[in-house]
């Protein structure tokens, strides 16, 4: 092997493992959001069929660092959108 085609496969390697490291986090963040989504679906379930017997979850508030930014922030109104579109 040359010292070229040396070079472009250590590049292609490093290439390769910075790729399923976000594809790892991507899964862990999807994950993360389809667990949200639940909770918000069978939250939302609980507060239409009793409110006063709404999980003590939906009164936390968000801590300003956990609000989403930029566009993580129009991708979550999408989906929340959608989601509360789904339930009704």
């Amino acid at each position: 092997m040359t010292r070229y085609e040396t070079e472009m496969t250590l590049r292609l390697q490093d290439k390769c493992q910075e790729l399923e490291c976000r594809a790892h986090t991507l899964e862990t963040t999807v994950a993360r959001l389809e667990f949200a989504v639940r909770f918000l679906e069978e939250s939302l379930r609980a507060l239409r069929a009793e409110p006063r017997n709404a999980p003590a979850e939906l009164s936390l508030p968000v801590r300003p660092s956990d609000a989403p930014t930029g566009l993580w922030a129009r991708q979550g109104a999408d989906i929340r959108s959608s989601t509360i579109a789904r339930i009704g």
